[in-house]
């Protein structure tokens, strides 16, 4: 929880993985790229 909150702090955003497990993995803004992928139609 305090990796979300200080990569808000530093970026004012921050993008949260949910794991299949329940762990969280947090990306700062600058690694991520978002792409229109879609898997039968749906957003992934």
């Amino acid at each position: 929880m305090r990796s979300i909150f200080l990569q808000y702090f530093k970026y004012a955003n921050v993008y949260i993985y949910l794991m299949e497990d329940g762990s969280l993995i947090t990306f700062p803004v600058h690694l991520i790229r978002i792409s229109n992928v879609m898997i039968g139609g749906e957003p992934v």
